[in-house]
């Protein structure tokens, strides 16, 4: 206040000044300076608070730098580490509560999870777009990933990473099967076997659906639809064009291991070695390892947009996990400062380099630039690259609970032509349409 009444003393006593001046005495007003950006307030150390954290084993050495460090600057407080995978942790939430002493009070979680999570009070809001500033890194954080994790007037996360769908390319077989791919390579004109994917898959699958803009599920208000809920000869043509190349896809693999959803992992890694058939894998940022150890030195990586489908690009969806504090702390201050103080020091983006080494995350709060100035191997580096521009290229996903339901509606459906037998692809498109309307109808559409 004092700052205030400061401030409109000076300002009245200039204003006086000049008003009774000659306007010939007054000088040329300067242009004002840009106020300098304020940093970041410290946050105040918490004594003796206790918190615990969910951490998969292989992350471990980072986070227990990082809990070295919080500790230090908050003395007498105890961060403990419940050590299991982040799926595994989902599930025990799904099967119990929040005040479940299982459930850790510091947790990362994926976006497509957001939903459940909040409408089942999982979550604890907190004041996100501060942390952010103190953290560091964001130009427009709440237009980035954030904005998939508020209601609108709070938020329930800070995004840990960013993930986008990315091609491994096997340059040997890509040059064996004639495939240039510094151009763009168009899906319907390949050779199945030459591109890998579980495009059965939905996860995979929305990769070649997205560019037709084919709604698997949306949301209308209380109103649900589905484009494959559509009669074939209702469905516009680029939609049928879709169709038509997945069914050409599935008729064209030399072996039933492509079309199943256990065998087809082990299929995609035998092929993708140099000497056979596969050239081109549709994966993400999480397998360039696997992926470095079987291509070797005959691997590159190049945009999933360099993928096209009847001319259009292959998109997929901006994707990426979230840190998350349990809704049980929300109103003990202490608690959320050491938490937020957790996460604050976890996504530091001077970390960024050694967060990927040790999680295979990409930070949203780096920048390519960052990692390509560190002393990552050149692949990863251009790993990297692709997802920051698959995330930029990327469409929104639906985020409402009901989609979940699509997963197995969309799996189910292709996978059934493998005893259908569909003999083309106005049939192959009946068993989908038969799956999404049974979607439709347990839905209450």
């Amino acid at each position: 206040m004092k700052k205030i009444l400061s401030l409109l003393l000076v300002l009245l006593l200039t204003f006086t000044l000049v008003a009774c001046s000659p306007a010939a005495d007054t000088p040329a007003e300067e242009p004002a300076e840009e106020p300098a950006e304020e940093p970041a307030e410290e946050p105040t150390p918490v004594e003796g608070a206790s918190i615990s954290v969910q951490v998969e084993d292989p992350w471990q050495p980072y986070y227990e730098q990082v809990r070295e460090t919080v500790l230090a600057e908050n003395p007498g407080s105890e961060i403990n580490f419940i050590v299991t995978g982040s799926f595994d942790h989902l599930d025990t939430i799904d099967q119990t509560d929040a005040n479940n002493e299982d459930v850790a009070d510091v947790f990362a979680y994926p976006l497509d999870r957001y939903y459940g999570l909040y409408q089942n009070e999982i979550l604890g809001a907190f004041d996100a777009p501060a942390l952010a500033d103190r953290i560091g890194g964001w130009d427009n954080f709440s237009e980035g990933f954030a904005k998939y994790l508020t209601d609108g007037e709070y938020y329930f996360g800070v995004p840990m990473n960013i993930e986008s769908l990315l091609v491994f390319v096997n340059k040997a077989n890509a040059e064996a099967a004639g495939v240039d791919y510094t151009q763009p390579v168009e899906f319907t004109e390949l050779d199945p076997n030459t591109l890998m994917t579980a495009v059965f898959n939905a996860w995979y699958g929305v990769a070649f659906t997205n560019p037709a803009e084919i709604e698997l599920l949306g949301q209308d208000g209380d109103t649900f639809f589905s484009d494959f809920a559509l009669d074939w000869d209702e469905l516009p043509a680029d939609k049928q064009a879709v169709v038509e190349a997945l069914f050409n896809y599935y008729q064209g693999h030399t072996t039933d291991r492509v079309w199943d959803k256990d065998a087809i992992w082990g299929e995609i890694e035998t092929q993708s070695a140099t000497g056979g058939e596969t050239a081109f894998v549709i994966e993400g940022p999480w397998n360039a390892g696997t992926y470095g150890e079987i291509m070797g030195e005959d691997m590159d990586v190049m945009p999933l947009s360099n993928i096209t489908i009847n001319g259009k690009p292959l998109s997929h969806w901006r994707g990426g996990w979230a840190m998350g504090i349990n809704a049980r702390i929300e109103e003990e201050a202490d608690k959320v400062a050491l938490a937020e103080s957790f996460i604050a020091e976890l996504l530091n983006p001077e970390n960024a380099v050694e967060f990927y080494n040790v999680t295979g995350k990409i930070m949203e709060n780096a920048t390519a630039e960052t990692y390509a100035a560190s002393d990552l191997e050149d692949v990863h580096k251009k790993v990297i690259e692709m997802v920051y521009d698959g995330f930029e290229t990327g469409v929104d996903r639906p985020l409402f609970t009901e989609w979940g339901s699509v997963w197995d509606t969309f799996e189910n459906a292709l996978l059934s032509w493998k005893s259908a037998a569909p003999a083309n692809a106005e049939e192959a498109y009946q068993l989908i349409q038969d799956s999404f309307t049974s979607l439709m109808g347990q839905i209450g559409q």
